[in-house]
């Protein structure tokens, strides 16, 4: 069954798995997710250093 078929809206049917995400997903989510703010944090600390020693 295709979408450009007719009487078919393309969606998903009642029988279709839910489209979770592994285990292996869900870890780096959430350590990419911590890694963000200190991320951004060495970023703006490493531009204040180096705007102090120009």
């Amino acid at each position: 069954m295709f979408a450009d078929e007719p009487g078919h809206s393309g969606g998903m049917l009642w029988s279709d798995p839910r489209d979770e995400e592994s285990r292996e997903a869900r870890r780096v989510r959430a350590m990419l997710r911590r890694a963000g703010p200190l991320l951004a944090a060495a970023v703006v600390l490493i531009a204040l250093l180096l705007m102090l020693r120009l």
